[in-house]
């Protein structure tokens, strides 16, 4: 198992008389070090350097980033002033930093991000609680806008950055300073987010980086509303930051387990089942204290439900019977009414599918039934809960070697990045998906990566590799008897015509569509391709 690794670097106090007038951060880094390094929360090696001149911060980055190895999990904390030259070049300020000579005196974010690119750690964190400004001469402009574009500065493949603002606040005129650096509160909620556990927003015991940023930035935003922290990320699946040292048995399920009535407590042993399935170690220990108690049970009902529940962990589960057919029923049936947009009733069969795949322990079951239902919430506009649940998915991908949904969860992944518009994470998760489904002859993510990797270079403007995409998504849709994919592939394949001027061929390709809609009953192909044909038409 890998190390966990953190730098913290704070600087409040200044040589240079300009920034020794704004606003001090908070000292807040050393109840970082603290929580980072409690063994029962998240257990970081921690080095902390406070007012340090710019030359051993630099050392102290440079020995950080190269002693690490390929497992180990990095985190670097920066708390102070962010400046910006005349060419818009970020700066992180340290304690000798001069605003007329940031180039020899301070540390860029170049600098940090190619420090960051040749680690050898794939699991990297970058927290920035700074407040911005422009360090221009008196009578000199800044290039650029009052936004410092931060997470443009800091890409990488296994990297996530956290900032507390991405603004500029203040500005110097020679020395004299306006605007002010609102106070930062993004590393006292940061703390108190680890610490008492309330970070754990889906009570799994388990801390992550998303539900971290998603915690501290709705406190952020709520107590500062000028202050918006953001987060860029391109890693795979979820990064598990700290644990919960307060969790326990929520009051509801406390109230079922102890209720007189039957189905309350037969409700609570399902609950217990999640819990089991989805925490930690710790979680999972106190669902199975409580489940070994419910075996015991007065009603033979709650009695068998818990031993299903616990399901004889370290027996071997069956690979047939009458129960898997009924699981796989369910998926088909869940597919089916998503597919039709059904997604209340797609939902209720993928949670039922998950049951009895729990019940059975089915764990590839288990894991379609978590993509399912990410699918069902992303269709419904809820991308965050479907990343959750295609995370899920991801993991048991991984422990059950199945490739053709580890080549969907890349994929899902990089859809979830493409609609934030990351382009570049979602270009690398979609290379991968592509590699993976390639590789184990899964034509049906294949052909949907390459729609995807056309609808990437689209925005890049390649459009050879656009075509190339499209191209190849439409004999995988073929080859996989996939109408939909297929009939949206010739329709852009027709518009790339189109663009460039080749009409008959547009209208050749706009007409397949058309029948290919009209088949599979997609009245939006049909739509979209009977206007493009009448446009056609009228430019004739």
């Amino acid at each position: 198992m890998g190390r966990r690794l953190a730098l913290l670097i704070a600087t409040f106090a200044y040589e240079d008389e300009g920034l020794r007038q704004l606003t001090a951060p908070g000292h807040d880094a050393e109840a970082l070090a603290e929580v980072l390094r409690a063994p029962d929360i998240a257990g970081f090696e921690v080095t902390i350097l406070i007012n340090e001149p710019h030359h051993r911060v630099g050392a102290a980055l440079g020995e950080f980033f190269q002693d690490s190895r390929h497992d180990d999990l990095t985190l670097l904390y920066f708390t102070g002033h962010g400046l910006k030259d005349d060419e818009g070049r970020l700066h992180l300020a340290t304690a000798d930093t001069r605003r007329t000579n940031l180039m020899f005196t301070s540390v860029s974010a170049e600098q940090i991000d190619r420090a960051m690119s040749a680690c050898m750690s794939q699991r990297q964190v970058l927290i920035l609680d700074c407040c911005y400004s422009g360090a221009f001469p008196a009578g000199r402009l800044a290039k650029g806008d009052a936004d410092v574009h931060t997470l443009e500065r800091f890409h990488g493949r296994g990297r996530t950055v956290l900032t507390a603002s991405d603004a500029t606040q203040y500005s110097f005129e020679g020395d004299r300073l306006h605007g002010s650096a609102p106070r930062s509160v993004f590393t006292g909620h940061l703390v108190q987010g680890l610490r008492d556990g309330s970070a754990d927003l889906d009570g799994d015991g388990d801390i992550t980086l998303d539900e971290l940023y998603a915690y501290v930035h709705a406190k952020v935003v709520t107590e500062m509303p000028q202050q918006r922290p953001k987060k860029q990320e391109n890693v795979e699946g979820r990064t598990v930051i700290a644990r919960n040292v307060n969790w326990a048995l929520p009051a509801a399920l406390q109230h079922s387990l102890g209720s007189h009535l039957v189905a309350d407590r037969l409700g609570g042993v399902q609950q217990l089942a999640d819990l089991l399935r989805t925490g930690n170690e710790t979680v999972r220990a106190r669902a199975t204290e409580q489940l070994r108690r419910l075996t015991d049970d007065d009603s033979r009902s709650v009695s068998a439900a818990a031993a299903a529940a616990m399901g004889g962990a370290a027996e071997e589960p069956p690979t047939a019977g009458p129960g898997w057919a009924e699981i796989d029923r369910l998926l088909e049936q869940a597919s089916g009414a998503r597919d039709r947009g059904a997604l209340e009733q797609a939902e209720d069969h993928y949670r039922s599918a998950l049951d009895l795949a729990v019940l059975h322990r089915a764990r590839r079951k288990e894991a379609w039934a978590w993509d399912g239902l990410g699918a069902c919430r992303w269709r419904d506009g809820d991308p965050e809960m479907a990343l959750k649940f295609f995370t899920r998915a991801d993991r048991l991908a991984d422990e059950t070697h199945d490739t053709h949904l580890k080549a969907w969860s890349l994929y899902n992944f990089g859809v979830y990045r493409h609609g934030r518009g990351e382009t570049g994470a979602a270009k690398d998760f979609f290379e991968r998906a592509l590699a993976v489904a390639q590789a184990h002859h899964c034509a049906g993510a294949a052909g949907w990566t390459h729609h995807m990797l056309a609808e990437v270079a689209q925005s890049e403007k390649d459009t050879r590799r656009e075509r190339e995409h499209y191209a190849a998504a439409l004999r995988l849709g073929r080859s996989s008897d996939d109408d939909v994919l297929a009939g949206w592939s010739l329709y852009h394949l027709a518009k790339c015509a189109e663009g460039s001027g080749d009409l008959p061929q547009a209208a050749e390709q706009y007409a397949r569509a058309v029948e290919i809609g009209a088949r599979i009953q997609d009245r939006w192909m049909v739509q979209n391709s009977e206007e493009a044909l009448a446009r056609i038409a009228d430019h004739g």
